[in-house]
């Protein structure tokens, strides 16, 4: 079978970064995935559907996860 190759150029350590953060959002908020996200080197992003602020200990432990 042929590998498929994708037209965008990702960095790969970018792009298992986004899968981890994807999940980590999943486990302690079960919101989902990010409905929007543009991930490069010099500055990414996730979007994600919330009805409030996330706390600093929230962000922190985000921060930490891996």
């Amino acid at each position: 079978m042929d590998e498929v190759k994708s037209n965008k150029d990702y960095n790969p350590e970018m792009h298992s970064a986004e899968h981890i953060l994807n999940q980590t959002m999943v486990r302690m908020f079960n919101k989902g995935r990010s409905f929007s996200n543009h991930i490069e080197k010099k500055k990414s992003k996730c979007d994600y559907h919330f009805d409030r602020n996330l706390t600093d200990e929230e962000v922190e432990t985000i921060n930490k996860s891996k």
